[in-house]
């Protein structure tokens, strides 16, 4: 189950104006991310076989791979906001805020 806070439903909305072609959030598991929240282009990533929606907010999706949602099983999600430049791949770099998933 994924809730949001007030903060990253308003994040979702000002990335929806600048990007109103589309786009999603992917929970990473990799090393390099530190399991951050990347926000990509709909047309820049590849859903892969192995990844799956755990849910939606504000229209977007929320993707992460197979293995991570079985390690984490059906535990609540929220998804909210830090002051976190975060990764140079998501579309939010250079807002000065990233997405993150707490329990």
């Amino acid at each position: 189950m994924l809730q949001a806070t007030d903060k990253a439903r308003t994040l979702l909305n000002k990335l929806k104006e600048a990007h109103p072609e589309g786009f999603i959030l992917y929970h990473s598991c990799g090393c390099c991310e530190g399991g951050a929240v990347l926000v990509y282009a709909k047309e820049d990533f590849k859903i892969g076989k192995n990844d799956l929606c755990v849910g939606e907010v504000e229209g977007v999706r929320l993707y992460r791979h197979a293995t991570q949602e079985q390690a984490q099983g059906s535990m609540p999600m929220v998804l909210d906001v830090k002051p976190f430049e975060g990764s140079e791949f998501s579309l939010t770099y250079g807002l000065g805020e990233s997405f993150y998933l707490k329990p």
